[in-house]
């Protein structure tokens, strides 16, 4: 009954790119870790080191979680002697360093070409972990709460199956491997984000695919024990079918097909008629302005549809329209300018032969 991953990929949420790139990295380290797991040998552990720098790129040390899971499973291994211990934490030094060589040359050279930015964004990135910036500030339970609802979606079969899935990998964890590596990795994942202080939906989504897994073992496990009662029942296979598609359909949640994929039911998501009328803007200015550097200002298209165009275009934009004063003296020290009329421009601007005026 969850939309969000669907949304992300298409950018219906904030940081869908990064926090994309950052699943599939993270994913692919838990996959490699898991085959390595099954068979230890060296490739994968090259693998794990490389997939986790490559992670550590897009969201820093949180893209370490990988090893940092590694090394609690091993530690709390019940069938690890000494002499396996040592060469599987050898193992473990081996992914780290090939981390460290993937993603320390970015952050020497950052360091060394730009000083100021490099300090300025490390001391940024730390800061998102003490303090609540950029307006995420939110109660420690967000991810049980809110933010739970917002990935998983709200309804309560919903958020039961989650809990059986949780139950499920606390029941096999013991015994079996795989269940203890999701378990811990969805543990320390919860667990980072709710002590940190700002707090996205999207910060704890890296770990979904361990809690959609554990759904369908649930789901596994039960039709087994069904199937193992009534071997002979020809009518089992469609009966559990029907019953699967009557909790698909009660999940199924109308108003976010609404909201996200028509242009009924407006809310403060851009709808698609929306984007493709400002990409039609975009190609109409670069028609009428050319390849000249030109300061574009009024562009209110969609909330931030200034950002857009100026990665579509070659052209510095602001939404805002600055006075008829700050207009003249950017003009008289060399700036092009050009305006969107959207259909409420004063004549006293409009009427300046010096300034270009794109229609809306």
């Amino acid at each position: 009954s969850s939309y969000y991953p669907l949304e992300l990929m298409v950018g219906r949420h904030a940081t869908d790119h990064n926090d994309l790139a950052f699943l599939f990295y993270v994913s692919l380290s838990f996959l490699a870790l898991l085959t390595y797991l099954k068979t230890p040998k060296t490739k994968w552990t090259l693998a794990i080191g490389l997939c986790v720098g490559l992670a550590v790129l897009v969201k820093w040390l949180v893209g370490l979680v990988a090893i940092g899971v590694w090394v609690i499973v091993v530690l709390t291994s019940i069938n690890s002697n000494k002499n396996s211990l040592v060469r599987i934490l050898k193992h473990v030094a081996l992914a780290s360093l090939v981390a460290l060589l993937v993603f320390i040359p970015w952050q020497i050279y950052t360091f060394y070409a730009f000083p100021t930015e490099a300090q300025i964004e490390m001391s940024y990135n730390s800061a998102h972990f003490f303090n609540s910036l950029e307006g995420h500030a939110e109660p420690w339970w967000y991810y049980f709460g809110s933010g739970l609802r917002r990935v998983y979606g709200k309804s309560l079969i919903t958020r039961a199956l989650l809990g059986a899935s949780l139950l499920i990998y606390f029941i096999k964890a013991r015994r079996n491997i795989p269940s203890r590596v999701a378990l811990v990795s969805i543990a320390i994942i919860y667990l980072f984000f709710t002590v940190a202080q700002t707090k996205m939906a999207g910060f704890v989504a890296v770990v979904m695919p361990f809690v959609l897994i554990g759904i369908a073992i649930l789901f596994t496990e039960m039709y087994e024990k069904v199937k193992a009662r009534f071997q002979t029942n020809k009518y089992l296979k469609p009966a559990a079918m029907f019953l699967f598609s009557i909790l698909v359909l009660f999940n199924f949640q109308f108003k976010n097909i609404q909201r996200n994929h028509t242009s009924n039911g407006r809310t403060g998501v851009t709808m698609r008629s929306e984007k493709l009328d400002e990409l039609a803007l975009f190609t109409k200015m670069r028609n009428e302005l050319g390849n000249e550097h030109y300061v574009v200002f009024n562009l209110r298209s969609t909330k931030f549809g200034y950002v857009s165009a100026m990665f579509h275009t070659s052209y510095t934009v602001y939404r805002t329209l600055p006075s008829h004063k700050t207009l003249k003296s950017l003009h008289n020290e060399g700036y092009k300018i050009a305006i969107i009329d959207n259909g409420d421009l004063d004549e006293s601007i409009s009427n300046l032969k010096w300034i270009r005026v794109i229609k809306g």
